[in-house]
């Protein structure tokens, strides 16, 4: 889970660590905690939540190279 601030339109995401600290929070934003996509077989993989955003990600590092090369190195071990 990633601690984020959303707009009121719920597509604009802004990352806390870019916020005044010392600012009230504006009306047309809500914070809220967001859940994380990982991936097992790419270690340092996270794919933040977001409208719309997560599972496209998401999809797309599953058709990566890099990742269908960790895939398969891990299931040669697996079964031999």
């Amino acid at each position: 889970m990633r601690y984020n601030v959303v707009g009121k339109d719920g597509k604009t995401i802004v990352r806390v660590d870019t916020l005044n600290k010392s600012a009230p929070l504006s009306p047309d934003h809500q914070a809220k905690y967001m859940a994380r996509i990982r991936c097992l077989d790419c270690p340092g993989k996270a794919y933040a939540g977001g409208p719309g955003h997560t599972a496209d990600n998401f999809q797309l590092h599953l058709s990566n190279r890099v990742h269908r090369a960790n895939v398969e190195r891990r299931t040669a071990n697996t079964t031999s």
